[in-house]
């Protein structure tokens, strides 16, 4: 028997109502066409779960066949995204919000009769696909893939932040990291808040996961950096032009990572008062010379510097507790 008659077998037994295991026919197949024919039975009994309503999880999947479960996991994000696209023949948009999905999909279209961009939630497969919206994580800009899936436990974060603009509008947005990148979702029909009680449920909102994913991160890493090269370069004051040029270029590098550091290891509780603290310093640092000149000694640049950090740290505090 080839692949084709298994497969048709396969798909007609389980329609009858008589599902064979796949572990046995995997066993009785000749090894050639094993793996040829392995997703396409698992596709074939996912299909059918589905209309029956016996879903399987992925880890149940990945128990039956521990030596495949990067595939499964595969399989099943492409399977839950199969059900989610053909329902998006069947959505009905709805005036005043998003489209609402005849099945149990949660669909939250960016703007409302629009199915350009949108998120859609899948319960059953314990899946989320990003249609137009993902971000991935990149140094250069990255255009959004048209789907990016995902499984629930690979959402990192979900916060909602409000920012007000120049002509004092307060825009509110949810913030969704996922492993590969993120999704900014503005305010712009009645379902946002629907939208933000479906994500609380599949990843808690947590301000400090937030911070360490946000766009601040690297305000952070700039003032570890000017901190960095000022204390570089007050170290070497004394040595030649080349020590310290490189003892300033060596504390910038470094002033990066260690503020980075710190945010990562607090996991996001250092980032209000480690940014303020930075800038307390740096404006201190600025107010040394006209105090001073250009005779500076330890002690000196202590007695201006310490207490502007301490002060910036105490804000940042402040700041971090006022959220």
């Amino acid at each position: 028997m080839n692949s084709k008659d298994i497969i048709k077998r396969f798909d007609a037994e389980w329609s009858d109502g008589n599902p064979p295991l796949i572990e046995a026919i995997m066993h009785q197949a000749p090894e050639n066409i094993r793996n040829r024919i392995f997703s396409q039975l698992v596709r074939i009994e996912m299909t059918h779960r589905r209309i029956k309503d016996q879903n399987l999880s992925l880890e149940e999947w990945q128990n039956r066949f521990p030596n495949r479960t990067d595939e499964l996991e595969m399989l099943y994000l492409k399977q839950s995204l199969a059900f989610a696209t053909s329902r998006m023949k069947r959505v009905i948009p709805v005036d005043q919000g998003c489209a609402t999905s005849l099945d149990e999909l949660f669909v939250y279209q960016f703007k409302p009769g629009s199915l350009h961009r949108m998120i859609v939630i899948d319960p059953a497969f314990q899946a989320i696909h990003f249609r137009h919206c993902h971000t991935p994580r990149s140094f250069w800009p990255v255009p959004s893939p048209k789907w990016h899936s995902c499984l629930f436990r690979e959402i990192r974060s979900a916060s909602t932040y409000t920012m007000q603009s120049q002509n004092r509008r307060r825009h509110t947005s949810l913030s969704i990291s996922t492993e590969t990148g993120r999704v900014v979702v503005p305010k712009l029909n009645n379902d946002f808040q629907l939208l933000r009680e479906k994500f609380v449920t599949i990843v808690p909102e947590n301000d400090e996961a937030f911070l360490v994913e946000s766009q601040g991160m690297p305000m952070v890493a700039c003032y570890g950096t000017i901190v960095g090269l000022l204390l570089g370069a007050f170290l070497a004051r004394n040595g030649s032009d080349a020590v310290l040029a490189g003892s300033a270029i060596a504390g910038a590098i470094g002033g990066a990572i260690v503020s980075y550091i710190v945010v990562l290891v607090s996991k996001g509780k250092g980032f209000y008062s480690l940014l303020y603290g930075m800038t307390g310093m740096i404006i201190g640092g600025a107010a040394i010379f006209p105090m001073f000149g250009f005779n500076l000694t330890f002690p000196r640049i202590l007695t201006v510097c310490l207490p502007s950090f301490v002060l910036g740290v105490m804000i940042g505090a402040f700041r971090m507790y006022n959220r």
